[in-house]
């Protein structure tokens, strides 16, 4: 139901007041089957008390950005749950942010279930943050492109239910395919933290609400 109305093609598409819980994610597919659900923190017990595990019960995520940030000045930059459905095409290879000097925002995705190979899991490049792999990214001549692609090592986020993965936003990376027959709703929870320190402009919109 809640796809139908991502749609338009719900009996009640026509009230758009369950647009606001969604925001823009790269591919969405002509069925709505990938999209990015923003999560309200505010009365909200139950992922308040998630992030209370996360970041206070357990400090090793926190202290892991703090020291890669420089500062315990981060701010809760994004908030939402990102769900492929099966159907959902792989995205094209992509870095969340431009490249700057400083990152940005580094990104936790959790996984909410195990995610297999069908599923779609994400595809990282690691290393593809520097200023020299966005300039052959980004290059005019689409052979740059190709071959940085084409030699660089990736990595699959195989996550079991529970576990994390943290990136750079300035990471090249994608949403894999999620196979209509082998694969299953993928959910994760996802938040990023933005870095005080970078001073040039993030270049989106944070998905929170």
């Amino acid at each position: 139901a809640a796809l139908l109305k991502i749609t338009g093609q719900g009996d009640d598409a026509d009230d758009d007041n369950w647009k606001k819980y969604f925001a823009d994610v790269l591919l969405k597919g002509h069925q709505g089957q990938r999209c990015d659900l923003l999560l309200p923190l505010a009365y909200n017990p139950v992922l308040q008390t998630a992030l209370y595990e996360l970041l206070v019960s357990s400090n090793l995520l926190y202290n892991t950005l703090v020291n890669a940030l420089g500062g315990d000045d981060i701010t809760l930059y994004e908030l939402a749950s990102l769900i492929s459905e099966p159907g959902s095409l792989r995205q094209p290879v992509h870095p969340d942010n431009p490249h700057q000097e400083f990152p940005p925002l580094l990104t936790v995705f959790v996984a909410l279930q195990a995610i297999t190979p069908a599923m779609g899991p994400t595809n990282f490049i690691p290393r593809s943050h520097t200023a020299d792999a966005h300039a052959a990214f980004n290059h005019n001549d689409i052979t740059r492109r190709n071959d940085l692609l084409q030699n660089s090592h990736s990595v699959l986020a195989l996550l079991q239910a529970g576990d994390a993965s943290l990136f750079d936003s300035r990471t090249l990376h994608c949403g894999g395919a999620n196979d209509m027959e082998e694969g299953a709703t993928r959910v994760l929870l996802y938040m990023s933290f933005q870095n005080p320190r970078a001073t040039e402009p993030i270049g989106n919109v944070g998905s929170i609400m």
